[in-house]
């Protein structure tokens, strides 16, 4: 059997000069690795540099690989919530940095634990995180799963608060200050918002 289809989601703000290798390491990777149909879509917000031009070039080579773009700035979490617009691409959707703070081979880990949770969270912050400093790449480390409460009206759950059909995978690794997670709830309120409707920018086919 096959492993779930994935949609990985990288935002990139001005990341012309190291968004490169990450994008051919986790697309050789997953190409490599993973059975099931695997996408990477890079989410550029508002770019001054040529980072679009880079993600094409790549694009030429990995068909796994697309670009979402919006000219005006909207911030990472904005980067985001836009990407989660596409959830309905993939059995799995989640994120990494484009500075390849997150192996592809980490990443995968994550992608493992999901088990029967609705969320798998990444932190080197966590007492089990092994981590490298000096590296280009640093391992995801740690994880944790857990389920998603059931906010009333929601059209995508079942009756344990579960997705029905997308899972939300999420990457998260802080270089300087331990990320501050929010709520289940507020996550889950973000992807349903998002689910709402197809993203606002255009995406590159």
């Amino acid at each position: 059997m096959p492993d779930p289809s994935l949609l990985l989601l990288i935002p990139a703000y001005n990341e012309e000069r190291r968004i490169e290798p990450v994008l051919r390491d986790y697309a050789r990777f997953f190409q490599e690795n993973y059975t099931g149909n695997f996408q990477i879509v890079v989410v550029l917000n508002g770019c001054t540099d040529n980072t679009i031009g880079v993600v094409r070039r790549v694009a030429a080579e990995f068909l796994t690989l697309r670009a979402l773009e919006f000219k005006a700035p909207i911030g990472k979490g904005g980067a985001l919530i836009e990407g989660l617009k596409l959830a309905g691409f993939g059995d799995l959707i989640g994120y990494v940095d484009a500075d390849g703070a997150t192996t592809p081979a980490a990443f995968l880990e994550l992608v493992r634990h999901i088990g029967d949770a609705d969320c798998v969270v990444g932190s080197r912050w966590l007492p089990e995180s092994h981590c490298r400093p000096g590296l280009r790449h640093q391992p995801a480390g740690g994880h944790q799963t857990g389920r998603l409460p059931h906010p009333r009206g929601a059209d995508r759950v079942d009756g344990q608060g579960r997705l029905k059909s997308h899972v939300v995978i999420i990457s998260l690794v802080a270089d300087d200050a331990p990320f501050r997670l929010a709520h289940p709830a507020d996550l889950f309120a973000a992807l349903r918002l998002a689910a709402a409707a197809g993203p606002a920018g255009r995406l590159d086919l």
